[in-house]
């Protein structure tokens, strides 16, 4: 069955190539080669495939080329598809000189646009799975700073803005409530509150970063810096080679650094590298302060076997106290062959143990060479037991024991000032008295003096037997 063209239509077409000016519908001036215009709110230009099978179009196509195939080169369409329950705004171009023109983009039924897909599935469904680029969308604006708004209730909520050299994401200013959140595999990981508290893993940041989980700077030297708001650094968590430092940056003398517990500062090393346990305000290298402490023992070290705490100078280790066993050891080591260890109140010593073990009590060396215990000044105590004495003066009481006569001892006396077998006073004044000798040589005397006492009693007895008879003649 042929078709013709309606009058209207063959009357156009023949006037146009007759006369190949502008042609106006509803207008008698028109400016394009039609030009059609009406004064009511409507419907301009009805194009119509007469047909109601799902899938068919209707295109309005255009070219720049001079041939009248459907699949002209340098062809285009906008038109109509008819959909399962409504109708598909459909879009197509030619992507080469030799191919007829393809469908691009699509607004379906439901108002979803679809570039790259003819099924879209959201209010913007983009499809790069054909396309050789990894840009996916560009907003330009070369006079301003482009942004993009999301909106809710025709109330901007979220924006993104590539401003001066900056890329932002974020909520907006009339957004007073909102946080920023950036979530995976179905959770929220990232938030951004409304007052620029950061939270990585937990939605109620409570500073600027909360981390709830472990975190890691993984870098050969890793630094976090802690400033100031003027952006001088205070302080530093820094790894140096296998070294942690924490403390004060160089440009922070004034600076403490200080351990607290229970919001109580418990342990403090100043600018100077003073350390304080229980004190703020360290006056030297270690000072520990246990007033208001429970127990009253400050310092604890628990070790097993046998450990040093040692003494240096100069990084050569000089004294100890030694913890072995049961017993505590406090000394020089061997290689410190001339040290003294000295005890001592006021600062002023009292007693030393020299470098051969030797002991001074009141004078700094031994007043006499060779012996092992010296003092100055008296010595009180309760009794002194001297260790087993060998020759004790018992000898005196054997028979064979020769017992001055006291006519001799007079005459020694009378020479030498003292008794025979005691030392004189010069001989005191010079060497001292040795106790147990001086006790041994005392009870010979005595001993000796015992047996003088029981001679003159044995005399005096004959002479009193003699007086008794002569009585009685």
């Amino acid at each position: 069955m042929k078709k013709f063209l309606p009058p209207f239509f063959i009357f156009l077409f023949l006037f146009y190539r007759a006369s190949p000016q502008n042609v106006g519908i509803g207008i008698t001036n028109p400016l394009y080669p039609a030009d059609i215009a009406d004064s009511v709110s409507g419907t301009v230009l009805r194009l119509r495939t007469i047909s109601n099978t799902i899938g068919d179009r209707t295109l309005l196509r255009m070219t720049t080329s001079t041939s009248n195939s459907l699949n002209a080169l340098n062809s285009s369409y906008i038109g109509n598809q008819r959909q399962a329950t409504g109708s598909a705004l459909v879009f197509g171009t030619a992507s080469s000189l030799s191919l007829a023109p393809a469908e691009r983009m699509r607004l379906n039924e439901d108002g979803f646009l679809g570039i790259g897909t003819d099924n879209p599935l959201a209010r913007l469904h983009i499809d790069m799975s054909n396309v050789n680029t990894t840009s996916i969308a560009m907003i330009i604006n070369d006079d301003d700073d482009p942004i993009v708004y999301f909106q809710r209730n025709n109330i901007n909520g979220g924006f993104l803005q590539y401003l001066g050299n900056d890329f932002k994401i974020g909520t907006p200013v009339n957004n007073d409530l909102g946080s920023f959140i950036i979530r995976t595999n179905g959770t929220d990981r990232f938030f951004v509150n409304n007052i620029g508290n950061v939270g990585l893993g937990i939605s109620t940041p409570q500073s600027r970063l909360h981390v709830q989980g472990d975190a890691i700077i993984s870098k050969d030297d890793a630094l976090l810096l802690l400033q100031n708001t003027a952006g001088v650094n205070k302080g530093i968590f820094y790894l140096s080679n296998d070294d942690v430092r924490v403390g004060t940056s160089a440009t922070n003398d004034n600076g403490r650094f200080q351990i607290r517990t229970n919001n109580v500062d418990r342990i403090t090393c100043t600018g100077l590298g003073f350390t304080g346990i229980g004190t703020t305000t360290p006056t030297n290298f270690l000072t520990i302060d246990a007033t208001g402490t429970l127990d009253n023992t400050p310092v604890v070290i628990n070790t097993f076997g046998t450990r040093d705490i040692q003494f240096q100078r100069s990084a050569f280790p000089s004294s100890y106290m030694r913890f072995s066993q049961n017993n505590l050891h406090i000394g020089t080591y061997a290689s410190n062959s001339t040290g003294y260890l000295y005890f001592g109140t006021r600062e002023i010593e009292h007693m030393w143990i020299d470098n051969i073990g030797r002991i001074s009590m009141g004078v700094i060396s031994p007043n006499i060479p060779g012996y092992r215990l010296s003092v100055r000044g008296e010595i009180i105590c309760e009794d002194i037991t001297l260790l087993p004495f060998a020759m004790w003066p018992d000898y005196v009481f054997e028979k064979n024991y020769v017992l001055r006569p006291l006519s001799e001892v007079e005459s020694y006396i009378k020479t030498h000032k003292h008794l025979p077998g005691i030392s004189s006073s010069a001989e005191v004044a010079r060497d001292g008295i040795k106790l147990a000798e001086t006790q041994k040589k005392i009870m010979e005397k005595i001993e000796e003096l015992t047996l003088y006492i029981i001679e003159l009693n044995k005399k005096n007895e004959i002479l009193q037997r003699e007086i008794e008879l002569l009585k009685k003649k």
